[in-house]
């Protein structure tokens, strides 16, 4: 998430710079749950003795979705009461000809 620090205050960004690991864990749970559905569907469908037609409800499939969901949300929320990330602009030692800092990251 990139941020100007010159428009928003040092809270602001602390919250952004927070909110980006939320939106990481959130983005490969909703994909890693959907391929873990998915395979666990072909499973079901493939080691059926009989090889007839298996029914696979919608419970089935959103129950380890709200499960992974669940824990990375504990986790989470953890994390940001106990050590929040913080905001800190850190200037290079890169200076132009009027001795003006170049780079910084923050």
């Amino acid at each position: 998430i990139s941020i100007d620090d010159g428009i928003v205050s040092v809270e602001g960004c602390d919250i952004a710079c927070m909110f980006s690991p939320w939106l990481v864990t959130y983005g490969f749970v909703i994909a890693f749950s959907a391929l873990f559905s998915k395979t666990w569907r072909i499973n079901q469908i493939f080691h059926h003795p009989q090889l007839r037609r298996v029914t696979v409800n919608i419970k089935d499939v959103i129950v380890p979705f709200l499960i992974l969901l669940g824990l990375n949300t504990i986790i989470l929320i953890c994390w940001t009461a106990i050590s929040p990330s913080k905001w800190e602009r850190v200037y290079t030692d890169a200076r132009d000809d009027f001795d003006r800092e170049l780079y910084s990251n923050g």
